[in-house]
């Protein structure tokens, strides 16, 4: 990045317990999210660092877009992604402060629609288990149906269909759709939906003016970011506002609806390190606020730590301290975000580019410089472990070097379908193999890869590393298919409709 900018002065605090030279650990911090930033090519970027429930950092770093080349500001808005359901699980707190549920309650008591796949765990089904990912199903579960139009309340609904992969409760594995299980909670247990909640319980009383929670809002502010991602071959494509499934992280409010600054996101992290206080009054109670912040199950470990999903945060092991964060994404968005309650410290770290490693790279640095851990190149490491997930993806379905020719292509025509995401209607269009499916009718290219098996393009959200597989009857006739990307539904097994078999 050839420009780095500067718009709020820092606050320098003099001393510190763990931070004897506050000014020096900025410094430093700051040239390395420079070095952070050329190295990951990611666009541009926004930090906020808070301490004592005070913003003692905030800054722009790179460009809005690599079309308009406009700078990040402190003021600028991005997605957050993810760290959206640290307000979920705190509108959750403050029913359970006001005594309209409680943790431990079923979520039938209060949702009688709620279904999985097994009846015993609808009925053991607990609130915080919505919040806890432990529900044994495949990661992501049900996830693209947002991005092909189908209705939240739909998507809950098809949660019946989602067939476990464990036993409940036994491993983690990250979802979406139980946020918004515990959005219809709350709305069934306060009269108000999730908007006029956020509203009304974070975003007036914190004086978060710049936030909102719809994709118009963020479409029409114009000191807002660019949607970029980091392709596997290292370059980075600046993604169209108008891209299809754009609106994805709005149906799933719950879960990743939220655009905000990182001076309104220092609000939030100032109200969440001090104990549910903010400027004389108590937002969330101290002990339900400490609750979302509580282990729930080991996730994963990392760089010999193990990692534990709380309740919309992550619990890492940390000396002194655990760290308490969570991280988000949208198509275009990388954020993260990060607390020691003990230390009432914390920082936010908002990034313009899908696949960067800065945000989360840049808050491990910061902390191990405030508490003088021994210097880890954060971002080399985080990249080196992105990298290898890329060449495992492309590794997957290496390129063949003479693939078996397909059937003529109107033989793979048909209706398919399956519970979750309805029918998939393949038909032939411009000598293209094209499935239409979803309540957008949503236009996916199958393009040949070997023999019966194809490659799934969308852009921009596939981009052929997901192949669509058809299953051929006794006669050599299609009479299935497997779309990789929906693995998680079912299988991603779409049955050929009756109707469309020829006798």
């Amino acid at each position: 990045m050839n420009r780095i900018f500067f718009f709020i002065t820092a606050l320098f605090l003099p001393l510190l317990s763990h931070a004897q030279d506050w000014k020096a650990i900025l410094n430093e911090f700051e040239q390395y999210a420079q070095e952070s930033m050329q190295a990951s090519k990611t666009v541009g970027s926004s930090v906020a660092i808070v301490k004592d429930g005070k913003v003692v950092y905030a800054k722009g770093f790179g460009e809005r877009s690599l079309q308009d080349k406009q700078p990040v500001t402190p003021d600028t808005i991005f997605q957050i992604g993810s760290l959206s359901k640290s307000f979920t699980t705190a509108l959750t707190a403050i029913a359970v402060d006001r005594k309209l549920l409680n943790w431990e309650d079923p979520v039938i008591r209060w949702m009688p629609t709620f279904l999985m796949y097994d009846p015993w765990v609808t009925r053991g089904y607990l609130i915080e288990d919505l919040y806890a990912q432990r529900s044994g199903l495949v990661p992501y579960a049900g996830d693209y149906q947002a991005s092909l139009g189908v209705t939240i309340d739909q998507i809950v609904a098809n949660v019946r269909y989602f067939q476990p992969i464990t036993s409940f409760r036994s491993s983690f594995a990250y979802e979406n759709v139980f946020f918004s299980v515990g959005a219809q909670v709350l709305h069934n247990t306060t009269g108000k939906d999730w908007q006029s909640l956020i509203q009304e319980e974070f975003f007036q009383p914190l004086g978060m003016k710049s936030s909102s929670y719809t994709l118009a809002s963020y479409l029409k502010t114009p000191n807002r970011v660019g949607w970029h991602e980091l392709k596997p071959n290292g370059a980075v494509q600046l993604l169209p506002d108008t891209m299809e499934g754009g609106d994805a992280p709005y149906i799933y409010a719950a879960s990743g609806g939220i655009n905000s600054t990182i001076l309104d996101m220092a609000k939030w992290i100032i109200m969440q390190t001090d104990q549910g206080m903010y400027l004389g009054k108590q937002i969330v109670s101290k002990e339900n606020l400490a609750r979302t912040h509580r282990p729930n199950i080991y996730a994963f470990n990392r760089d010999n730590h193990s990692l534990y999903y709380c309740m919309g945060w992550i619990s890492e092991e940390y000396s002194p301290y655990p760290i308490i964060w969570h991280n988000g994404g949208t198509f275009g968005v990388s954020t993260n975000m990060a607390i020691i309650p003990e230390e009432r410290l914390g920082i936010v770290v908002l990034c313009n580019t899908r696949g960067s490693v800065v945000a989360e790279s840049l808050t491990m640095k910061f902390f191990d410089l405030y508490f003088g851990k021994p210097k880890t190149d954060w971002t080399k490491k985080m990249m080196a472990i992105v990298q290898d997930v890329f060449k495992k993806e492309l590794a997957k379905h290496p390129p063949i070097a003479k693939p078996l020719p397909a059937l003529p292509l109107n033989a793979y025509t048909g209706t398919y379908s399956n519970p979750v995401y309805g029918d998939l209607v393949v038909t032939v269009k411009g000598g293209e193999l094209v499935g239409e499916i979803g309540p957008k009718k949503t236009q996916w290219i199958f393009k040949h890869y070997n023999r019966d098996t194809f490659s799934l393009w969308w852009p921009p959200i596939e981009d052929g590393s997901n192949k669509v597989l058809f299953y051929m009857d006794a006669e050599n006739k299609p009479s299935q298919v497997f779309i990789e990307a929906l693995a998680g539904e079912n299988q991603g097994l779409f049955v050929k409709k009756a109707e469309t078999v020829k006798s």
